[in-house]
């Protein structure tokens, strides 16, 4: 096994960088500035490289049909949540909307690849 990186073995996978996780609020704003600082120099490097690098993006119709329906007491930050509290329960984010963009600072080019997820 080789210590060193392997361009043609290697993928950055990019999850989740959305406007609607990280602009939601100043507080996600301010939580998700030094993440999205950290990922620009991790994505410039893989450019630089010739890496391949993909986009997970989440893209639940509006309808939830695509979503899964998970059982759960808290949220992503852990904080409670109730069991008959439906809209906790569900995906914040729904394809085609400004929430669903990658953020800018982020942003594929035409030769990266954007996967749509319907978890």
């Amino acid at each position: 096994m080789t210590e060193r990186f392997e361009r043609a073995r290697t993928c950055l996978l990019l999850f989740d960088f959305l406007l609607g996780h990280t602009e939601r609020d100043a507080e996600s704003h301010n939580r998700f500035a030094p993440v999205i600082a950290n990922a620009a120099l991790l994505l410039d490097a893989a450019r630089k490289a010739r890496s391949m690098v993909a986009y997970a993006r989440a893209d639940h119709r509006a309808d939830r049909q695509t979503s899964a329906h998970t059982l759960r007491d808290t949220d992503n930050r852990l904080r409670p949540i109730r069991p008959d509290d439906i809209k906790a329960h569900m995906p914040i984010i729904t394809g085609g909307t400004r929430e669903a963009d990658i953020v800018p600072q982020l942003a594929p080019l035409e030769d990266e690849f954007v996967v749509p997820n319907h978890r």
